[in-house]
């Protein structure tokens, strides 16, 4: 800085910003012959902007998209990430449905076709035994339902079900 500027004046500010400012990679080794570094405004110095008021209907007008915004945010996500859970859900008990069913017809099957126990009077016992056992799997499969609250840390709470703030894969 010059020796008569003084820090406060424009003069004195343009003199810091000049001894402040990165100087030009590519004048290294070259003394002060390089390029001088591109003028930018000093950092103590405060931008001018116009100050001109917005109507107030534009500045509602923001608002209302900004609200409309935000209620989007805050109501399509959940319904989306609600949505994905409910579906993974239907997938998993159908699919775990259908194979029940079709380890049940397996083992009347074996039962039927692989003992000589269940033959004449006694045909109808293998359809018992495999109805009896898959009531046994899907009362196993409820009793693991639980009607709880969720977590109120949010997140997964322990029993696979998303909580406030859970996320579903």
């Amino acid at each position: 800085m010059s020796a008569g500027a003084a820090p406060g004046t424009a003069a004195g500010r343009a003199a810091a910003a000049a001894v402040l400012a990165p100087r030009d990679p590519s004048a290294v080794g070259r003394g002060t012959s390089g390029a001088a570094p591109a003028a930018r405004p000093s950092p103590f110095e405060r931008p001018v902007f116009a100050a001109k008021p917005k109507p107030i209907q534009e500045t509602l007008r923001e608002l209302w998209e900004l609200l409309k915004a935000y209620a989007r945010q805050e109501t399509v996500g959940p319904l989306k990430d609600l949505g994905r859970y409910v579906a993974y859900g239907l997938g998993g008990m159908a699919l775990s449905g259908a194979g029940l069913v079709f380890l049940g017809l397996a083992g009347l099957r074996a039962m039927q076709s692989q003992t000589d126990l269940f033959e004449g009077a006694w045909s109808w016992v293998p359809y018992v035994i495999v109805v009896l056992a898959q009531g046994v799997v899907v009362g196993i499969a409820l009793s693991r339902i639980s009607k709880g609250q969720p977590s109120p840390l949010g997140g997964d709470d322990g029993r696979g079900a998303p909580g406030a703030g859970g996320r579903v894969p």
